[in-house]
């Protein structure tokens, strides 16, 4: 692999997407207060026999009740209603994936749990709906071109390289293909038609990107060239208190980010309020705005290049090496 090999983000689409539509909701494009029905008339997934609001802010916070078919298992009635992760069924339309998912009740009332969830999904159609944009479009004029991102798009490109997949087990690794053992599920995605035009595309899931692409990012959200200070405290911010585990325990959760609530020690040197997340496919990036540490570890095997030792050893080198590592 080389710097500029691009990678297929998986979950860290999540984070990218939150980013922008902060970054919309500066521009008064939407506002996270509102219900998600103000854009996406139909979406309306029923709990105890009643459709109550969900809001944009619940759906980036995974706090809205939706779930993922791919944690829930094949037993479970995302299976039944052959609802799609965004990136196995590409030929299906997002219509009718949303109906199915609206078809399934909701894993508690919202604002009332977390569940990792389809929810930045969603909220990537209602920012095309209030813009008039594709996603794609979006991205590009509001991130990409701004910062001089290469490689950070929705679609492939003639000239990208991008990393071939592989699944560590036991024996050792193996090509990873159409399904990711994870640990939390099996994600399955059809690699031949993702991230074409012709195909739909899911914030939360459908995005490409370079190491260095996402360190423009983070610096540019760290120097202010993207958010607000009002909105950088936001991401700054634990947004769901009330849950103990989001993804890691004593981890909460911000928009596009699991949020620390742990005091450093010689086993996690960053900071309490430091924030992280992962990509199915190999990549985590992790950020420590007290150290003013960020860090990008793009690598191609799942899991262990997102929940393995490997990300962590990337990390302690280098807190040891700038000296920051708890004695």
């Amino acid at each position: 692999m080389h710097e500029d090999t691009v990678f297929r983000l998986g979950s860290l689409s999540k984070s990218v997407s939150s980013w922008l539509a902060l970054c919309l909701s500066e521009q008064g494009l939407i506002s996270l207060k509102d219900r998600i029905t103000r854009y996406l008339p139909n979406f309306g997934p029923h709990f105890e026999s009643k459709c109550p609001p969900i809001s944009i802010h619940q759906l980036l916070t995974h706090t809205s009740g939706l779930s993922y078919r791919f944690i829930d298992g094949e037993e479970s009635l995302y299976a039944q209603a052959q609802i799609s992760d965004g990136i196995d069924r590409v030929d299906l339309s997002w219509q009718e994936n949303f109906r199915r998912v609206c078809s399934v009740p909701l894993r508690f009332a919202p604002g009332t749990g977390w569940r990792y969830s389809l929810g930045i999904d969603v909220v990537g159609k209602a920012l095309e709906v209030a813009s008039g944009k594709g996603l794609a479009q979006l991205l590009e004029e509001t991130i990409s071109a701004p910062l001089g991102l290469q490689h950070c798009s929705f679609y492939e490109r003639d000239y990208y390289q991008i990393a071939a997949h592989y699944q560590n087990h036991v024996a050792g690794l193996s090509r990873a293909e159409g399904a990711l053992d994870l640990g939390i599920g099996v994600l399955r995605f059809d690699e031949s038609l993702m991230s074409r035009p012709s195909t739909p595309v899911y914030a939360g899931a459908s995005m490409l990107g370079s190491g260095p692409d996402l360190m423009r990012i983070l610096l540019g959200l760290r120097n202010g060239r993207l958010l607000s200070r009002l909105s950088y405290q936001a991401f700054l911010s634990d947004h769901v208190p009330h849950s103990s585990k989001c993804m890691w325990r004593n981890w909460g959760y911000t928009y596009g980010a699991a949020i620390s609530r742990l005091e450093p020690d010689s086993t996690m040197p960053m900071s309490a309020g430091s924030v992280q997340w992962v990509g199915a496919f190999g990549q985590k990036w992790m950020f420590d705005p007290h150290k003013d540490v960020i860090i990008v570890s793009m690598s191609n095997t799942a899991p262990e290049g997102l929940f393995g030792a490997f990300p962590d050893q990337v990390r302690d080198a280098v807190y040891a090496d700038l000296g920051l590592m708890p004695g």
